[in-house]
């Protein structure tokens, strides 16, 4: 399980519940919940599906209370499942083009998941304006999990620059 903390005065990234990096770029406003899956749209639909599960997002608190509404965008939505806390996309155009993202904003947030598959990338984390942009740009502290390599990189506002840290992701 990876999550991402955000305690209003640092952002911290987590590895099964032990700390593995805290960002260089200290927090500066409230923050959404915010995922995207990347699609391949000449691969096959079972090829090309990714997705999140184990979703938790709210205020900073006891690790897995989750608060929050989803709000999903592109064409076609990608699909969700309530009881799982899951989301996944299973077709469309290729790119980061769908995308899960919650109602609300928290000063200080926590947030947690998993991927589904091994199949293509899935971004998620922590965006001050996940309607900006494209929604792999506007993560503004995230996980990037890595398709058939099992690898996830942490990310946070100064990778725009290039730079990132990558670790072994759990399978």
């Amino acid at each position: 399980m990876l999550s991402i903390t955000n305690d209003g005065s640092s952002v911290r990234y987590f590895k099964n519940g032990t700390v593995i990096y805290t960002s260089l770029i200290a927090p500066s406003s409230s923050y959404y919940f915010q995922a995207a899956a990347f699609n391949v749209s000449n691969l096959s639909v079972l090829a090309s599906s990714a997705g999140l599960k184990s979703v938790t997002f709210g205020p900073m608190g006891p690790a897995g209370i989750s608060n929050w509404t989803p709000i999903f965008a592109g064409s076609p939505p990608p699909t969700y499942d309530g009881a799982t806390s899951s989301f996944s996309r299973v077709s469309g155009t290729t790119g980061y083009t769908q995308q899960v993202y919650s109602k609300e904003s928290y000063r200080t947030a926590y947030v947690s998941g998993s991927k589904t598959t091994t199949g293509n990338n899935v971004i998620f984390g922590l965006s001050s304006s996940p309607t900006s942009g494209t929604p792999y740009d506007s993560v503004t502290f995230g996980w990037l999990l890595e398709g058939q390599d099992g690898y996830a990189s942490l990310r946070s506002q100064s990778d725009k620059a290039g730079t990132h840290r990558s670790f072994e992701m759990i399978k």
